[in-house]
C-alpha cells in the first residue's frame, strides 16, 4: 500500500517541509477528510459552546446576573471555568464576533478585576454620601494597643461618641 500523498503546496528549494501527511487504511478523498476533521474538531467545539452558553443563560435566569465564580459548576458542567476560558479567548482576539455578541447579550463582565474595583468604588461613594466620610467604624483598640504595643496608624482613626474624630489625641474621647 502506498502512503497518502502530502497535503499542500510543495516547498521551494531551501524551504523546510511543512506539509501534512495523513495515512489511511483505504484511500480517502480530500473532501471526505476535510468533512471528518471538521466534524471531529469543530462539532465538539460547537457542542461545548452550546453547553456553556446554555448553562450561562440558566445561571443568569436563576441568579439575576452572569458573574459566575470560577469554581462554580452547573450540574457536571464547569461553567465558571468555561466563562474564564471565553474571556481569555476574547482577550487573545480569537473569539468570533457572533459569540462575543451572544456573551454581551448575556451581560458577561469581560474584565473581572475592573468590575470588582468598580463595585468597591461605588460602595465607597455610597458610604461617603451617607456618612460624609470614608472612615468606616471599627472595633475600638484595647487599652494595651493604645499604650504603645500597636502602632497608632494601624489602629485607624478614633471617633468620639458623635461619630466624628476627636479634637485631641490624649486618648479621651
Amino acid at each position: 500500500m502506498q502512503p497518502s500523498p502530502l497535503i499542500g503546496k510543495a516547498p521551494a528549494d531551501g524551504e523546510d517541509e511543512n506539509r501534512l501527511l495523513l495515512h489511511f487504511a483505504a484511500p480517502r478523498g480530500p473532501a471526505l477528510i476535510a468533512k471528518w476533521i471538521s466534524y471531529q474538531v469543530s462539532n465538539a467545539e460547537r457542542q461545548d459552546w452550546r453547553r456553556g452558553i446554555e448553562a450561562a443563560f440558566r445561571y443568569r435566569e436563576r441568579e439575576g446576573h452572569p458573574q459566575v465564580p470560577y469554581e462554580h459548576t452547573e450540574g457536571p458542567y464547569p461553567l465558571g471555568r468555561w466563562l474564564s476560558d471565553q474571556r481569555h479567548t476574547c482577550r487573545t482576539g480569537t473569539m468570533t464576533g457572533e459569540r462575543a455578541a451572544e456573551l454581551e447579550e448575556l451581560g458577561v463582565v469581560w474584565d473581572t478585576a475592573d468590575h470588582a474595583f468598580d463595585q468597591s468604588l461605588a460602595a465607597a461613594r455610597a458610604y461617603h454620601r451617607l456618612h460624609g466620610t470614608l472612615a468606616a467604624p471599627g472595633a475600638r483598640p484595647s487599652s494595651a494597643s493604645r499604650s504603645g504595643s500597636g502602632s497608632p496608624s494601624s489602629a485607624g482613626p478614633r471617633t468620639s461618641a458623635g461619630g466624628s474624630p476627636p479634637n485631641n489625641r490624649s486618648g479621651t474621647g
